[in-house]
């Protein structure tokens, strides 16, 4: 006879941490497009050799994309932040919290 609450359990544990990956997948993209346009920015602020028109269009993508991160990052409703907060709160605390307090000041426009 099988062992089915061992397999149940092994299901369940497989379900978590696939939703878990799903659920980081939009805000890892919006870290990673954030981080992209800075590297890609940066050289240009940096030499002033860049276009008045790539600047501002990088800056913009910056912002956006770290306030789409944090948005989705937070614990509440359907978001990704709850799916990774009921499915591992430690993700959450090291994922979640930094990408929220980088995304506030942004925001809030104080950078």
């Amino acid at each position: 006879m099988q062992d089915t609450f061992g397999q149940e359990e092994q299901m369940r544990a497989r379900e978590k941490r696939e939703m878990l990956l799903i659920s980081l997948a939009g805000p890892m993209t919006n870290i990673g497009l954030a981080i992209l346009f800075f590297l890609l920015v940066f050289p240009l602020v940096s030499s002033k050799s860049g276009s008045s028109l790539w600047i501002p269009a990088a800056n913009f993508a910056i912002s956006i994309n770290l306030i789409l991160a944090a948005f989705n990052m937070l614990p509440f409703g359907p978001l990704d932040g709850k799916k990774i907060f009921d499915s591992n709160r430690l993700v959450w605390a090291l994922v979640g919290v930094p990408t929220i307090l980088v995304a506030l000041p942004v925001y809030l426009g104080m950078i």
